[in-house]
């Protein structure tokens, strides 16, 4: 390349040269480019909002719901996460009404009515009915 056609080059691009003369273009409103950033931004707020109290709502629900009464009393009793899994294994093969009906009520625990999947765990089941009914 020779030097004539690198100064060519170099003056189609100003930038180059670091001529900078006058780079304005054609004027840009600004009203409506600040409409349309607001518009984005109450958008975004309305969604992070609307996210915000459906999580909410979603947590209440789960707070306020026999599941979590279950898992309120599972903590308050201080049980394990095999003893919980072996307790809602109970819950869903007994089918009680409510599933912290095992927790008042302890005939649910009771080995001899024990259904055929979980008799192999009776040991465990009697020991969690000794700690929780005395």
């Amino acid at each position: 390349m020779t030097a004539n056609r690198v100064l060519q080059l170099a003056f189609s691009h100003p930038l180059l040269l670091g001529q900078t003369g006058t780079l304005r273009g054609p004027q840009t409103e600004v009203g409506p480019m600040l409409l349309w950033l607001g518009l984005a931004g109450l958008a975004i707020g309305a969604l992070s909002t609307t996210a915000y109290y459906l999580h909410r709502a979603a947590l209440q629900r789960r707070l306020n719901s026999h599941p979590g009464l279950f898992d309120a009393l599972c903590t308050l009793h201080g049980l394990d996460r095999g003893q919980k899994t072996l307790l809602r294994q109970l819950v869903r093969t007994r089918n009680p009404v409510y599933p912290a009906q095992v927790f008042t009520e302890p005939q649910w625990l009771e080995s001899e009515r024990l259904p055929a999947g979980l008799r192999a765990k009776k040991a465990d089941l009697d020991k969690m009915h000794k700690m929780l009914f005395g």
